[in-house]
């Protein structure tokens, strides 16, 4: 996801065609840590898995369960799993039909090497009801079958992304818990969102920091470079490379710049852990998708591979969803985490690198916004306006209020939006309806 996820202006940079655009687009939905009140329910999903990888083979083996909590009246589930795997056993607490189909479209989005779990139940379940599935799976991941998200696979780097599919995936429902038994080679080293722990010899456990949207997601490596110091009140900062890059103090320094930046703005993020971890492979390491970034988990951030300003604008990005991770994925109230994001981080970097910069900035959102003839306030899906959408009309519309009102004025507004853990758009409105009312809501709706 930005959010973690793609930066919209790194999005062309050697990548073309519709899986591009998708891959950009689905990890800046699916995995920014949530903090809204509909994620703190008790309805969030629970994966209880246990994994074997190869990563020299790419083998991976799978077995577990999968405790899904109904959010809604629900008929039927549709999950994804990477088209590389194979079910070989799979059961239902409930009495339910299951379908499987490879080679899907998903949105507006082909994907050819993904499959589709079509679970039809006898009876509808009604909110909070509950649907276990125990389940084994196999099959052989290569860095090449990963279609939606960010994935590696090598002794050097192994990144399984949130949206690479390696585990069966409900996108209608993405709270989750989850824990992670991982069985790697003996000198694999791992790093993951939440807890992490060496419990063996090749042995791991993963666990999320409470309920999260991040999508079970880690990167491991037989020789990674570590490089880490104090960016604050005891706040550790730490990249992992595959090897270590010139980049690397400079990334260190741009992370401990925005969360500072951020933390006088708003205060302690949620859950924080103490440290934040930045997985940046480096150069030689080639990912699905190149110029892909997220957060996840509150303390994992995922760069990408660029020139290193738009690196750091990047970063500016992803550190801003410690803060801003709300509002439900393809939909309006996706305003509440992406186009939030993008604005702060431009903001922010406006401060460091001046208006020039900034202008430049805005003027690409505002040329990029009027080649779009759909409204961010009609978004509805993974389709291909949403990333333009939500990483250029929504930051726009964001600044051309700060002209009107005042820098002073809008900060008010997103305090009082993150103090009350507003998850919608219509709360933005609501905020602003009551400090500036609704004259400046209907130009602010008209804006989108």
């Amino acid at each position: 996801m930005k959010g973690i996820a793609q930066r919209p202006n790194t999005a062309c940079s050697g990548l073309t065609g519709k899986r591009t655009k998708f891959a950009r687009l689905a990890l800046a939905a699916l995995v920014a840590l949530s903090t809204s009140a509909n994620a703190q329910s008790d309805n969030a999903n629970h994966y209880d898995l246990t994994a074997a990888l190869d990563p020299a083979s790419g083998a991976l083996s799978v077995t577990g369960t999968i405790d899904i909590v109904a959010d809604k009246r629900t008929a039927e589930i549709e999950m994804l799993l990477n088209g590389q795997l194979r079910i070989e056993q799979i059961s239902f607490s409930r009495e339910a039909e299951m379908q499987t189909e490879n080679g899907i479209t998903f949105g507006t989005y082909p994907l050819p090497r993904t499959q589709r779990m079509l679970i039809a139940l006898a009876q509808p379940m009604e909110p909070g009801d509950h649907l276990q599935i125990a389940l084994a799976y196999s099959g052989r991941l290569t860095t090449e079958s990963f279609e939606m998200g960010r994935g590696i696979v090598s002794p050097l780097w192994t990144e399984l992304s949130a949206d690479a599919l390696w585990y069966p995936v409900w996108y209608d429902e993405p709270d989750i818990r989850y824990t992670l038994s991982l069985d790697l080679p003996p000198k694999f080293d791992v790093v993951g969102p939440g807890r992490y722990d060496r419990v063996g010899d090749g042995k791991w456990r993963l666990s999320s920091p409470g309920i999260v949207n991040t999508r079970i997601t880690f990167a491991a490596s037989d020789s990674w470079t570590i490089a880490e110091r104090e960016i604050g009140d005891g706040l550790m900062g730490a990249v992992y490379t595959a090897r270590r890059t010139a980049k690397t103090d400079s990334i260190l320094t741009g992370l401990e710049q925005a969360f500072e930046a951020y933390r006088t703005f708003l205060g302690t993020p949620a859950l924080s852990t103490g440290a934040i971890k930045i997985i940046y492979p480096g150069p030689e390491v080639e990912p699905t998708y190149p110029q892909q970034a997220y957060v996840a988990g509150n303390d994992f951030i995922v760069l990408d591979e660029s020139d290193l300003q738009v690196q750091l604008d990047t970063l500016n990005h992803e550190v801003a969803h410690l803060w801003w991770s709300r509002g439900a994925p393809a939909t309006p109230d996706e305003f509440l985490s992406e186009s939030i994001a993008e604005y702060l981080a431009k903001r922010h970097g406006g401060d460091l690198w001046g208006a020039e910069w900034l202008e430049r900035q805005r003027e690409r959102m505002r040329a990029r916004s009027e080649r779009i003839d759909s409204s961010l306030l009609e978004s509805d899906g993974f389709t291909g306006d949403r990333q333009a959408l939500l990483y250029n009309r929504g930051p726009a519309m964001l600044f051309a209020l700060e002209d009107r009102i005042g820098r002073g004025a809008i900060d008010a507004i997103l305090r009082e939006v993150y103090s009350r853990r507003a998850d919608t758009l219509d709360d933005f409105f609501e905020i602003l309806s009551a400090r500036h009312g609704k004259t400046m809501v209907d130009w602010a709706r008209d804006r989108l």
